[in-house]
């Protein structure tokens, strides 16, 4: 780490096995084929997405910042509303999207890879 602020928005941290961080730039996070550890940043989400994911590495941790989201869960047919402030644990090996209502901030905690994305519409 370096020891000096940084801006989620812009760079991610990758929280490594070993108890080390990393911080990955864009676009170089998402050429990343393999993510070791837990990889956490900010989303600024202005719309809902086409696209779902599923992580078959672990829970994935939401925490909602400000705005209006809902959690699809696919698999289980639950969806979940958000508030600022409150959190979700979507869990391992799940499709899932997230409907926005507001502009908001999202925080997010996701374990290793992402089993690449599906189009919803």
């Amino acid at each position: 780490m370096t020891g000096q602020p940084f801006d989620l928005n812009t760079q991610h941290v990758q929280m490594q096995p070993s108890g080390d961080a990393r911080l990955l730039g864009f676009p170089e996070v998402f050429e990343m084929t393999d993510i070791d550890g837990v990889l956490a940043g900010a989303a600024r989400l202005e719309s809902t997405s086409p696209w779902s994911e599923r992580h078959l590495a672990g829970d994935e941790l939401l925490y909602l910042v400000s705005g209006s989201v809902s959690i699809v869960l696919e698999d289980h047919q639950t969806t979940a509303l958000l508030h600022p402030s409150e959190a979700f644990l979507v869990p391992r090996a799940i499709w899932h999207h997230i409907e926005v209502h507001t502009p908001s901030l999202l925080l997010f905690f996701t374990p290793g890879d992402s089993e690449g994305e599906r189009r919803l519409r």
